[in-house]
């Protein structure tokens, strides 16, 4: 059995309990449904590994309850919705039921709710409710005690009769799980929550790589800026290349397949200058890729395991899997090519890691510890300082490169989306989501500067080679639009309108910004003016990712295929006269990441 028909049969199973559960946490069936296929798109994400552990089921509980708590911090200050919905007809008993205790639930803050609901539905031991929340047995028992007196005056005050309680003049333990048992009596249809948490976790996977892709860019930006030579790092005579092998330069698209097992995957090499593909390179399943300076090398790496691989560019083979610490999200490597940089979350267990491994020898050197799960990393021009951003902590934590020690670490907050570093290497940029910022970081004392306020939910950036305009990219809703801000006044001008942006690259003139948005476009903007030329069409639905090569002739744009919904499709475009070329269409590649091999 495949890893998709695995996943599909245990969410299938899975479901309808995760929504009743959500319900008696929300009280509302939308928002349980919401709340269910939410679930199940996160576990889907890391499936492989989740699926090789024992207690698959624990673990869709805890993402339920994390889930749910998340949702409701969120919603502070919002307007409160009432405790319930009408739904379909049912008998007067068991909807007076259903109201009263869910009002009754309402009243309780949202961990009383999970403790309640988790230990009288969802039978679990104080043990167990201990480590979902991550708090002592006795921190559960007192809130237990705390929540059952509460609901059981509520209840009696509501005068619930001693007919709906099984006879008993008052509430107990066991009164208590029939009450819950009855409030989700009257459950409604659901609807195509297992499709639907399948499509939302390809989203979500896709999404995570492409923010860890923002490293790649980051890098590739700044080599260009910087006036680098890339083609000139190579030394002594090139391998005649396989069939395997695109001849240089070249794009590489990484592929999964989901149906197999184990899960494999393939990089897919395209000739930049005939958009011929070669025959895909086996390497196993992958979530990211990053070249060599000089292209001879790039780098495969899978989230979901504890391996870097190799594959030579001239011979078009894979070497030997480099083991690193497990869920490697995002790599880097330094502008001489000599040292590549693997960061790694380690299953979200405290500190997160950053591995240093020769590309001479594709060996490991150092382990570097940082606070909390990495999620990008991007180094200085001079390729003295590596940067590690974390979204969940964060934070942003320089590396001596000579050294590798972890500098003082620099709080941004906000759930910070990418950063991007100055050509001059003086100034770390950080977008913050949450807080609608740009928060600039001096190289050289490490503090950060006065926040730059934004559109709606901050994400990408790209800025200009001479480093005078930073473009950042409002992925919030319901924002449709690229902000440029000037690096010398840390000022922001005019939003420009662009649909829903997903990624941006300048060409490296600096003359052009070209933007990929959804449902499938590629918007050019003048640097000069600020003006959006005419949107150009690419393939496939849903583009994830865009790459330049290092002269600035050609884009390509990795989109969605429209036909298979796994497959993803190439589409190149001649930045000269701003047209689009045939899409090629890459199986398995929907969650792919590309590179260029220069």
């Amino acid at each position: 059995m495949g890893v998709a028909e695995e996943f599909t049969d245990f969410a299938a199973g899975a479901a309808p309990r995760l929504r009743r559960t959500a319900f008696l946490l929300c009280g509302n069936w939308h928002t349980a449904e919401d709340l269910a296929q939410a679930t199940l798109a996160k576990m889907f994400v890391s499936w492989r590994r989740i699926s090789r552990q024992d207690a698959v089921y624990a673990y869709a509980s805890r993402t339920l309850v994390n889930t749910y708590l998340a949702s409701r911090r969120r919603r502070r200050g919002r307007e409160v919705l009432s405790g319930w919905l009408p739904e379909a007809a049912v008998e007067p008993p068991a909807c007076e039921v259903r109201m009263v205790v869910l009002d009754a639930l309402a009243t309780l803050p949202p961990k009383a709710r999970v403790v309640v609901v988790m230990r009288y539905w969802a039978d679990m031991s104080v043990e167990q409710v201990a480590d979902l929340l991550g708090c002592s047995t006795g921190n559960v028992k007192s809130q237990s005690a705390r929540a059952l007196g509460k609901l059981r005056v509520l209840l009696e005050e509501d005068g619930l009769r001693a007919d709906l309680l099984g006879g008993t003049a008052g509430m107990d333990e066991t009164s208590l799980r029939a009450l819950l048992e009855r409030a989700v009596a009257s459950e409604p249809p659901a609807g195509p929550i297992v499709s639907r948490s399948v499509a939302a976790g390809l989203r979500l996977r896709r999404r995570r790589r492409v923010r860890a892709g923002t490293s790649f860019a980051a890098f590739a930006a700044v080599i260009v800026a910087a006036g680098v030579a890339l083609p000139a790092l190579r030394t002594g005579p090139r391998p005649a290349p396989s069939s395997a092998a695109a001849s240089l330069p070249a794009l590489y698209v990484t592929s999964e397949n989901l149906f197999t097992r184990p899960a494999g995957g393939a990089v897919t090499p395209i000739s930049v200058r005939t958009g011929a593909a070669g025959r895909p390179i086996e390497v196993g399943p992958n979530s990211s890729i990053i070249s060599t300076p000089d292209g001879r090398t790039v780098y495969i790496a899978d989230d979901d395991s504890d391996w870097v691989r190799p594959v030579a560019t001239a011979t078009g083979r894979a070497g030997r899997p480099i083991i690193v610490v497990t869920e490697p999200v995002a790599m880097a490597i330094t502008p001489d090519g000599k040292t590549l940089y693997v960061a790694s979350t380690n299953d979200n267990r405290g500190k997160g890691w950053v591995m240093a491994i020769s590309v001479a020898t594709d060996k490991p050197f150092a382990t570097i510890e940082v606070p909390r799960a990495p999620s990008s990393m991007a180094i200085t021009p001079d390729g003295k300082t590596l940067y590690v951003l974390s979204t969940t902590s964060g934070t942003v934590t320089p590396i001596s490169v000579a050294t590798g020690r972890a500098g003082p670490t620099t709080w941004v907050y906000g759930q910070p989306r990418s950063m991007v570093i100055t050509p001059d290497g003086r100034t770390v940029y950080v977008s913050q989501f949450a807080r609608n910022e740009v928060t600039p970081i001096s190289v050289a004392t490490g503090k950060a500067g006065r926040p730059i306020k934004a559109g709606p939910g901050p994400g990408p950036m790209a800025i200009t080679p001479d480093g005078r305009t930073l473009y950042v990219l409002d992925v919030g809703d319901p924002s449709r639009t690229v902000v440029p801000i000037s690096v010398a006044t840390g000022t922001a001008r005019a939003a420009i309108a662009v649909g829903e942006p997903v990624a941006a690259v300048v060409t490296p003139d600096g003359r052009t910004l070209y933007v990929v948005s959804r449902p499938g476009t590629v918007v050019p903007i003048s640097v000069a003016t600020g003006t959006a030329g005419a949107p150009i069409r690419v393939a496939g639905l849903e583009p994830q990712q865009m790459v330049m090569t290092p002269d600035g002739r050609r884009v390509y744009v990795l989109s969605l295929s429209g036909s298979q919904p796994l497959d993803g499709v190439v589409t190149p475009i001649v930045t000269a006269t701003n047209t689009a070329g045939r899409g090629i269409t890459i199986a398995g590649g929907g969650m792919g990441q590309m590179a260029i091999a220069p």
